[in-house]
């Protein structure tokens, strides 16, 4: 995670610190799970609203973003890090954030709008996307009385493409938005940058964002995604220290048809498991193995080619993590 510039060169000025809307209230807060594959992150992150500012003439939200946790990236042990601002705003129960569409619930079934772009209204680092937006589909909608208000929810699906090839077609990723709270299962920003080809796989403004965990208000006490049952603020306490050196693992063949091949020394004997997790961070498939012997060969065959990150698990704690391609 990278020290963060403000990528909207607009006219800011911030003018308050309420908002009357439904969305972003006083004291709206957001917790979501912190990770990141291909180096050990572990926390969460806190998004705080923080006042009301104007941009080109429309008053948006800022959001700020906040890390508490484990990153081997910015220094040793846990901390806290300022990764940036949101700016979303709403109006006639449409949330946008930057100049995009984040939510629409005046939306009926079959209805569409065009993704967020990765980084907009954020003050991340600048886009380096070359794909075109994809779609967001209104699968479902209804109402739940959640803290005695009626929230409106929308099922959606979001289109994504893992890679930009012909040989590989977009596939769709679904979840539940309810208003005032958003994505009770995934990222605040569904945004999502697509790769150009197989190998150049980048994604969203490399921060570690992983699912929802908890959102309230002045006037609206927690509410806990359905999959989170720890406290908001949970992060990690003993951090594992890999005792296993990467520079020691033969991961082949990758890219691979059907199977990859992991070898270390010190596999033998061990009970391991496997986790293999598609580029919007869902988990697609476990494996676990009781070794007999020094390698690994993970089972490839059931997953959709594309790109995914394999995390190696020893006695429930990560010992390698590694991007991988499926053919």
């Amino acid at each position: 995670m990278k020290k963060l510039l403000f990528i909207i060169a607009l006219p800011v000025f911030i003018i308050s610190n309420t908002c009357a809307q439904s969305w972003c209230p006083a004291g709206a807060e957001w917790y979501f799970t912190a990770y990141r594959f291909y180096t050990p992150v572990k926390g969460y992150y806190k998004l705080s609203f923080k006042g009301n500012t104007i941009v080109d003439g429309q008053t948006y939200q800022m959001i700020e973003s906040n890390f508490t946790g484990y990153n081997p990236m910015t220094g040793a042990g846990i901390h806290t890090t300022n990764q940036g601002y949101y700016l979303t705003r709403e109006q006639n129960n449409v949330v946008y954030m930057g100049l995009d569409t984040l939510y629409n619930f005046n939306a009926n079934v079959g209805d569409k709008w065009l993704r967020v772009r990765p980084g907009h209204g954020f003050s991340g680092i600048p886009s380096q996307c070359a794909t075109s937006r994809r779609t967001v589909t209104v699968l479902d909608t209804g109402h739940s009385i959640i803290n005695s208000v009626n929230l409106k929810w929308l099922k959606l699906s979001y289109e994504f493409q893992a890679v930009e090839t012909l040989t590989n077609t977009a596939s769709t990723s679904t979840t539940i938005a309810y208003q005032k709270i958003g994505d009770i299962f995934g990222r605040f920003d569904p945004s999502y940058c697509e790769a150009i080809t197989q190998v150049t796989v980048i994604t969203h403004n490399e921060n570690p964002f992983g699912g929802f965990r908890c959102y309230k208000d002045d006037n609206f006490s927690t509410f806990q995604s359905p999959t989170y049952s720890l406290a908001c603020d949970y992060t990690v306490t003993d951090i594992f220290e890999n005792v296993f050196d990467k520079n020691n693992f033969i991961i082949a063949p990758n890219p691979s048809q059907s199977f990859i091949n992991i070898y270390h020394p010190a596999l033998k004997g061990k009970n391991i498991n496997v986790k293999l997790f598609n580029l919007i961070g869902e988990m697609v498939d476990i494996q676990n193995y009781i070794q007999t012997t020094e390698q690994v060969n993970v089972d490839l065959n059931n997953l959709d080619k594309g790109v995914y990150f394999l995390n190696l698990e020893l006695d429930n704690k990560t010992i390698l993590q590694e991007k991988i391609i499926k053919e």
